[in-house]
């Protein structure tokens, strides 16, 4: 931001301009020119000093983010101060606050807006603390551009000009940002739901804060909750800017440079934590409206053009997850792990002892606090399809897809090979199918360089190794959780119907059912499926959702719902003895 003051550029008597560029492009982004008339007059027993604003622009592309409420309290800024100075001189204290209260400055301005949007910017100003004059007499123009437009004469009246009037020191670089919720709604703060504007200021000592355009700071209250204040001088608006590394898999300082060549996307999807000068995280409250500090991490991702910074429900161990998957998961690794997998010779377990197993393991593997087992998650999702009165076989299905998490606690070598590839393919996770094209927003795409498939040409087209219409059944999907499960209730002759195996298998296709890529790749049966593939799916979100807020099942209430109700359903599919894994 630069401060001009006359110059050749003038057009009025004490103009000054208010410029604000950005540091990698030339000329300005927004501006404020404004004048000063010489002659004071006296209204009242109080001299009146007179100013104008002549232009306040802010170019198209960097709106929305009130740098013209910014431009404007930085011109009001500037005003105070002139006349802070030129009213104190060398006299006492005492002298100097007398004379300031019997002085003030009045800024005149035009609000000229487009009809078909009355009254937008007489709102703006107003909100800037400005009014419409008394008496004023309201123009309408036309500039030759098809539009009309209407002028209406406004003003603002200045009188504190003490030290503590003016706002903070004058802002040289910052960077506008606007916090968002995960699903793109504005986050403000509770004791000021409509303050959403930030800028990003560096201080001398190396730290942040966020200053709103209208004159406040980010401050933590005592109860957590973030709020404005003018006066937030201490450490409790002081914040630090951590870069979550997908390269090494830590927390590094916002300078941190790293030597690994990453993908340009990839980087800019990269998760941040702000963590205050206390110690706790800045994230969102309960109800993802306003912001908060607690003592459990918040992730946050940096918009790549918007200055945003959306608090996500993504978390370094997701994104890990994803990015080993994109690396592994190759034609050649799968089918590596049919020939070791669909053997079924690794134990044998009934489908109860599994459950029991796997209340060893979270519910959310990704999740950064405490949760639920994957038991209790399992049986959450099987009862909530049964309070919804789905077929007793979509219940079975709901409680036992994430089973194949299982083999990690039977199974030495696929506990070893997890460890060692630093990635757990049993995990139920997004699915996609390899020997084609992956679509160019898969989850988590950014990572896709890291795969060998994508150099071979025969999986370069959206076809792939495949024919037209082939159907999904006979496609090669990512070797995980619940494509294992699939495979292994078909091996031991479960009876469960043709639908109940679809769905196990395309559930994780979000490519597919959700996203409505591989067209060319289905047939009738998979258009068939397709309505039990999103019902299972959302019911699975659901469940998830509500997962932090349920307590973990005991082994007896579990023990009670298989007793009286999932083990007749798995009796009569046949699921009821022990299986081959």
């Amino acid at each position: 931001m630069e401060h001009r003051r006359g110059g050749s550029l003038a057009q009025h008597f004490g103009e000054e301009r208010i410029l604000l560029f950005r540091s990698d492009q030339r000329g300005a982004i927004a501006k404020i020119i404004f004048s000063v008339d010489a002659d004071e007059q006296k209204e009242s027993g109080q001299k009146m000093a007179q100013a104008k604003i002549h232009v306040l622009s802010v170019k198209d592309f960097y709106r929305g983010y009130d740098l013209g409420g910014l431009m404007f309290s930085e011109a009001m800024d500037s005003l105070r101060q002139r006349y802070q100075e030129h009213e104190a001189g060398d006299q006492s204290e005492s002298t100097a606050k007398a004379r300031r209260r019997s002085f003030a400055v009045r800024c005149e301005l035009d609000a000229e807006e487009d009809i078909r949007r009355h009254n937008k910017l007489v709102l703006f100003y107003e909100h800037l603390g400005c009014q419409i004059k008394p008496q004023a007499k309201i123009s309408f123009i036309n500039n030759n551009d098809g539009e009309m437009y209407r002028k209406v004469p406004m003003q603002i009246e200045l009188h504190d000009f003490s030290h503590s009037s003016v706002r903070f020191q004058p802002l040289v670089n910052f960077l506008p940002v606007i916090f968002f919720s995960a699903n793109r709604e504005r986050i403000g703060l509770r004791n000021n739901p409509t303050c959403q504007n930030w800028l990003v200021v560096e201080t001398s000592e190396g730290v942040l804060e966020f200053r709103s355009t209208t004159g406040v700071k980010l401050a933590i209250g005592a109860d957590g909750y973030c709020t404005g204040k003018a006066e937030a001088n201490n450490d409790h608006s002081k914040f630090r800017l951590h870069r979550v590394s997908d390269v090494q898999a830590r927390v590094l300082d916002r300078k941190s440079r790293e030597e690994a060549v990453v993908s340009k996307e990839a980087r800019q999807k990269e998760l941040w934590m702000i963590q205050s000068s206390n110690g706790l995280w800045l994230g969102l409250d309960s109800t993802d409206r306003f912001l908060v500090c607690t003592k459990e991490p918040a992730f946050w991702q940096a918009g790549d053009d918007d200055f945003s910074l959306t608090c996500t429900t993504d978390s370094p161990a997701r994104r890990q997850h994803y990015r080993h998957q994109w690396s592994n998961q190759t034609v050649e690794y799968v089918h590596h792990k049919r020939t070791r997998y669909l053997k079924f010779s690794i134990c044998r377990m009934s489908l109860k002892n599994a459950l029991d197993l796997v209340r060893a393991i979270p519910g959310d593997i990704f999740c950064t606090g405490s949760c639920p087992s994957l038991r209790s998650l399992l049986y959450f999702t099987s009862e909530l399809a049964r309070s919804r009165g789905l077929p007793d076989w979509f219940q079975l299905i709901a409680l036992i897809h994430g089973l194949g998490s299982a083999l990690k606690l039977v199974d030495k070598e696929t506990a070893s090979d997890a460890d060692q590839e630093r990635y757990d393919w049993t995990i139920c996770t997004d699915s996609r199918i390899l020997g084609c094209k992956a679509p160019e927003n898969a989850t988590m795409s950014e990572f896709r360089c890291l795969n060998a498939d994508e150099e071979n040409e025969k999986y370069s087209s959206e076809t792939g190794v495949y024919e037209t219409h082939c159907g999904l059944e006979n496609v090669l999907l990512l070797w995980i959780g619940s494509e294992y499960i699939q495979w292994m209730l078909k091996h031991n002759a479960v009876e469960l119907p043709d639908e109940a195996f679809a769905v196990l298998r395309r559930f994780a296709l979000n490519d597919w059912h959700t996203k409505q890529y591989h067209k060319s790749l289905t047939n009738e049966y998979d258009y068939d499926a397709l309505p039990f593939v999103q019902d299972f799916n959302d019911l699975r979100r659901e469940a998830n959702s509500m997962l932090r807020s349920c307590n973990e099942l005991t082994d007896q209430e579990c023990d009670n719902l298989w007793d009286s109700h999932y083990a007749r359903i798995a009796k009569k599919y046949g699921a009821d003895g022990s299986l081959s894994w």
